[in-house]
């Protein structure tokens, strides 16, 4: 069936009364621009608006595309319907949208609750490897019962010898990274350390660096990293960090220290396993829903701009 648009004129002393109808014709006669004997008139949606004319106006008026409409009717056709230019909000183009904004939503609230984790109590704090240098942070409110570990990392200028040179070895058991077990100093680590946490309730733990020898690592990128101990904080409790440095560093080539207290159990782990995968799956759902909206846009043209070039 094809579908046109009829007008019915109805005259009075003061004006012309037009109803705008939608007609329903056999696909033998498609276009009509005269309304259907009242013998055969076919089924109709009847607009429910109406449109006062002057009297003499006439009241044929040019016959449009499918889905456009009389010039008397446009005004009160496009409050019932909307503007006829802009592409129509299909249940494809709301079902992309709603995909990105699922996506969106999704990866700003991960990103916000991960914002507010306590990760770190301190982070690449700068210090001097000098005998006597104290270090102490600001009391911090964990949110998290974890296992934080003390980091002092430094840069290292390695040369041009590989990692397992003798240069390696030596800078090895300077600072005790070395395994005791299977590569055995001569010397005790020149590097030492001792720390101290407080907490809200009064409670106080210390360590030293003696207690966690070969702990930590040299890299190829020419940077060492000392791990000097571990503590545990429970949820709720401010804690102050506190650090003592017990040696004096004359090795030029190491430079920059910092001092780094983080999250080092299976938080840190399953935070970046979470954030990984949830990350692939927004990027899946928002790339899925871009291309469901833009293809259903563009299906939206293509037959708009087909029906125009009928219509002509």
């Amino acid at each position: 069936m094809a579908q046109s648009i009829a007008v019915r004129a109805a005259s009075s002393k003061d004006k012309v009364v037009v109803v705008c109808a939608l007609e329903r014709y056999p696909d033998s006669q498609p276009w009509r621009s005269d309304p259907p004997r009242a013998s055969r008139e076919p089924s109709r949606n009847v607009l429910p608006y109406s449109i006062a004319t002057h009297p003499g106006s006439n009241s044929k008026s040019r016959l449009l595309h499918y889905g456009m409409i009389f010039d008397q009717c446009e005004s009160q056709q496009q409050k019932l319907s909307g503007p006829r230019d802009p592409l129509q909000m299909t249940r494809a183009v709301k079902f992309g949208i709603s995909l990105v904004a699922i996506a969106l939503v999704a990866w700003a609230g991960w990103t916000a609750w991960d914002k507010t984790r306590t990760w770190f109590i301190a982070k690449d704090v700068p210090i001097s490897l000098s005998k006597g240098s104290h270090y102490v942070t600001h009391p911090v409110t964990t949110n998290m019962a974890a296992l934080y570990s003390i980091v002092i990392d430094a840069d290292w200028d390695r040369g041009h010898g590989a990692r397992d040179s003798e240069a390696a070895r030596e800078l090895a058991c300077r600072i005790g990274v070395n395994d005791p077990k299977h590569q055995p100093c001569a010397r005790p680590p020149v590097w030492e350390f001792r720390w101290f946490l407080s907490d809200s309730n009064g409670t106080t733990v210390q360590g030293d660096s003696d207690q966690t020898i070969g702990q930590g690592w040299i890299t190829e990128a020419g940077s060492v990293d000392r791990e000097i101990g571990t503590f545990r904080t429970q949820a709720g409790q401010d804690y102050k960090f506190d650090l003592e440095v017990l040696f004096d560093n004359r090795d030029p080539k190491i430079t920059s220290p910092r001092m780094s207290v983080a999250v080092a159990d299976f938080h840190t782990v399953s935070s970046l396993t979470l954030g990984a995968l949830l990350g692939i799956i927004c990027l899946l759902l928002a790339a899925t829903g871009t291309l469901v909206t833009l293809g259903s846009m563009l299906a939206q043209f293509l037959k708009r701009k087909r029906g125009r070039a009928v219509s002509s």
